[in-house]
């Protein structure tokens, strides 16, 4: 399944657990979009701690800001809690 394809599925899955409005599935859709984009080839699937890590240096090297890298993590953190909750 492509990286878009579960992002996809865990906003309609946040969506139907928490009620969030359509503003807040937006920023997360754009949140875990700008993640997986970074991960270029590798599966969203396939993250580690070490990934997160080089993520947040990079961003911080780009000047995406500490708030929204750490919003991105944040998110991230509740995109792999939902899919491990589902998959276990």
């Amino acid at each position: 399944m492509t990286a878009i394809a579960l992002i996809d599925q865990f906003l309609d899955a946040v969506w139907v657990e928490q009620g969030l409005s359509e503003n807040t599935l937006s920023a997360y859709s754009s949140d875990l979009r700008i993640f997986a984009k970074w991960l270029a080839d590798k599966s969203i699937l396939e993250v580690d701690t070490g990934d997160l890590s080089n993520f947040w240096r990079v961003a911080i090297k780009r000047a995406i800001g500490n708030r929204s890298s750490a919003r991105i993590l944040s998110i991230c953190a509740v995109f792999y809690g939902l899919y491990i909750r589902k998959t276990v």
